[in-house]
């Protein structure tokens, strides 16, 4: 039996914390002792599992100078709490986050690996926070990341043999047969690097919801009221709906036609993932790396190009069944070779407990 102790900032929405979620749960079936601190959310959205121990960073009201002093306390609070549980394995997600962790871990000993989820050479980063990641990375035990492409990025600025790929596990979607309808779907963060301005002017080019079709984009984050006022200017048959992030996006999925990721970044996006595992189309943007590379059958258009875009969502939406069944048999067969649950949790387990 080992201890884990995983650092997160959220444990509601986005790829990273459906990973943590799923791993979580594993390892504890597998009766492993599961402890997960959570820096920047709030409990409500911790998961039910009685066997996971969650530890939540209390924010003080007032910091004079509120992102230096607030990282400090937030290092220290992680410090403490390493201390305090002696875990077998300190297991961070996201850049800053692995950065304070480090940081906290130093002179301490405790193994440590931190795990990248984004192209971290195209992915916006503020100067400082790439220094400290070059500055601290290199005494991580292990770096995983969840591309092929990041593997290559990162082995030329530390040791070979401490870049790791580490494969996404899949949330099992329960997707309701003959329930789809004419609705185009995004699922993600409202940031700009999930590349939504552009999906938005693509398929109010693309004219297609003057037959029906609808443009539904679920997710939060801090674009999206940006978003929601500027399409209430342009969009007068209301065919672009706003819903929040859900944990159970199997409704979402089965009246979906298809989805669309137009990001002008990526890791290995579990959304795509997951869509693979139920047969559901999708389209990407071209800097997409791994994803293209995978599942050469699927769409793909040329970052940034809402022309291009709005071609392709036209094009879509007149494909037949026979086309549509031939690019979702192929996705699934590849997902299974690449992504199916032994494979992934060997690896998994190769990291957290060896």
């Amino acid at each position: 039996m080992k201890k884990i102790f995983f650092v997160t900032s959220k444990i509601h929405g986005g790829g990273s914390e459906n990973v943590l979620k799923i791993i979580s749960k594993k390892f504890s079936i597998f009766q492993h002792k599961i402890y997960i601190l959570v820096l920047d959310d709030n409990k409500n959205n911790k998961s039910k599992e009685k066997d996971i121990k969650y530890f939540f960073f209390k924010k003080k009201k007032k910091y004079q100078i509120k992102s230096i002093s607030q990282n400090l306390d937030k290092t220290l609070f992680i410090r403490y709490k390493i201390k305090s549980i002696k875990p077998d394995i300190v297991f961070s997600f996201i850049t800053e986050t692995n950065i304070l962790t480090l940081l906290a871990n130093a002179f301490l000993g405790y193994r440590i690996v931190v795990s990248e989820r984004n192209d971290p050479k195209l992915e916006r980063k503020k100067k400082i926070w790439k220094l400290l990641r070059f500055l601290t990375y290199g005494i991580a035990d292990k770096i995983t990341v969840n591309s092929k492409e990041a593997v290559i990025y990162l082995k030329k600025f530390y040791f070979s043999k401490k870049v790791v790929y580490l494969p996404n596990p899949i949330k099992n979607i329960k997707r309701k047969k003959n329930y789809k309808k004419k609705i185009i779907t995004f699922i993600g963060k409202f940031e700009y690097q999930k590349g939504i301005d552009v999906l938005i002017k693509a398929f109010l080019l693309s004219d297609i919801f003057k037959s029906g079709w609808k443009l539904q984009l679920i997710g939060d984050g801090s674009l999206i009221k940006q978003m929601q006022l500027e399409c209430k200017k342009v969009d007068h048959l209301n065919s672009i709906i706003f819903k929040p992030y859900t944990s159970n996006l199997d409704l979402i999925y089965s009246e979906s036609s298809f989805l669309i990721l137009p990001s002008r970044y990526e890791g290995t996006p579990n959304v795509i993932l997951e869509a693979a595992s139920i047969k559901l189309p999708f389209v990407v943007s071209d800097r997409c790396f791994e994803i293209c590379k995978l599942f050469r059958s699927s769409y793909v258009f040329k970052n940034e190009d809402e022309n291009d875009l709005s071609r392709i969502l036209k094009k879509i939406i007149t494909l037949n069944k026979t086309s549509i069944d031939k690019i979702t048999e192929d996705n699934f067969y590849i997902l299974n070779k690449n992504f199916n649950e032994k494979i992934v949790l060997s690896s998994w387990k190769n990291i957290l407990l060896n």
